[in-house]
């Protein structure tokens, strides 16, 4: 009957560009979004690159576990699957083929970062030693620059953080006899 028509469902809320859920037309699966390719043996230099490319982007919230792994409106489920599509398929074009072959399917982009940081990611103790050594010498040779000398500091600090203390309290020092 024509009074009996029931009104249409409204149409799901917008996601806004400034979202981290929102992709836009020039996004594309396609893309590659640092020249930067994991061979296996240069991780760190990979993901640093990665990471400001999705930054630039707004997704690396995605990686880092900002954000839940389930869609949160105005996000729906077709919304959330293809945005990790998106971020597996821009993932997987920065990776070498021999890398690539060793890895199964993902369906989680966060999955396929952790099991990435966990494989390649290693600790260069030989490294790092090397760089202890060359800072204790203070001294900087007649060919290398300044920026050179400061930046062995720059690599020694991503591979050795500065760990920074706070004092929660002060206990007063017993007196001296």
């Amino acid at each position: 009957m024509a009074g009996d028509q029931a009104t249409p469902p409204p149409p799901p809320p917008r996601i806004d560009s400034t979202s981290p859920y929102y992709l836009g037309p020039h996004d594309r699966p396609g893309d590659f979004i640092t020249p930067t390719r994991l061979r296996g043996d240069n991780y760190d230099e990979w993901a640093n690159d990665i990471q400001t490319a999705l930054e630039a982007r707004h997704k690396f919230v995605f990686l880092n576990g900002s954000i839940i792994t389930t869609p949160v409106l105005p996000c729906m489920q077709d919304d959330w699957n293809t945005l990790q599509a998106m971020l597996i398929s821009w993932l997987m074009n920065t990776i070498d083929l021999e890398v690539k072959a060793m890895l199964p399917k993902y369906k989680d982009a966060k999955k396929l970062w952790e099991t990435l940081k966990s494989r390649y990611s290693i600790v260069n103790g030989p490294r790092i030693q090397q760089l202890h050594s060359t800072i204790a010498k203070c001294e900087q040779s007649k060919t290398m620059s300044v920026a050179t000398y400061f930046g062995k500091w720059e690599e020694l600090n991503n591979y050795e953080p500065l760990i920074t203390c706070s004092v929660d309290r002060v206990v007063p020092l017993a007196p001296r006899d």
